[in-house]
Order: structure tokens, then C-alpha cells, then sequence
């Protein structure tokens, strides 16, 4: 890629990261105990071993975000350990981006 087109490609992104009113979250130490402790409870196996689903869904758990889209199904329907709940952590509602479009963007 030239380094006009990766300058433009660049500016195109945050531009609407700008128009989309996102946020760009940084980890703290509560990211590094929800992994921990969804890694380590075998209540509900849907993570085990799903090392990226679990970083991501930490971070929508430590920042307080509403809303979780994922393609995995199974994540969807996963269970936060008791021990995070028991510590004020929620999970956010967890839906599929087509869920997502049905429910809050389709007129």
C-alpha cells in the first residue's frame, strides 16, 4: 500500500470511528482477573479454551458496556462464574449482529 492510500485509509477510520461516537478501550487489571476466572471455572465450558472470546468479552465486562455483538452463538448463551457476579461483574446482553439489527436498528 502507497502512503497516500494507507493516509487516507487511516483518516477514513477515524473519521468514523468519530461519526460512530466509538471508544477505544485500554485494559486494567479487572480485564486480567475476568480472564482468569472465566478460564479457570468449568460451571459452564462454553470458554474453555476460547482464549480471543474471552479477552473480548472481558473487556465489554470491565468497561460496563450494554450491549455484546459476537457471531458465536454459544457465547451468547455462556454464564459468567458466580465469582464474578458475586463481585459486581455483569455480562452484557449478548446477541449476534443480526439479533442486534432486528431488535435495535430495524424500522
Amino acid at each position: 500500500m502507497d502512503s497516500n492510500l494507507a493516509e487516507d485509509f487511516v483518516i477514513s477510520v477515524i473519521a468514523n470511528l468519530n461519526r460512530w461516537d466509538a471508544e477505544i478501550m485500554f485494559p486494567d487489571e479487572s480485564v486480567s482477573r475476568l480472564c482468569f476466572s472465566m478460564s479457570t471455572n468449568y460451571d459452564d465450558s462454553r470458554m474453555i479454551g476460547q482464549k480471543t472470546d474471552k479477552v473480548h468479552l472481558a473487556y465489554a465486562m470491565s468497561q460496563d458496556c450494554a450491549v455484546f455483538l459476537t457471531h458465536d452463538v454459544g457465547l451468547t448463551r455462556y454464564r459468567i462464574p458466580r465469582e464474578l457476579q458475586d463481585a459486581k461483574f455483569f455480562k452484557p446482553e449478548t446477541m449476534t449482529p443480526e439479533a442486534f439489527w432486528e431488535r435495535y436498528l430495524r424500522r
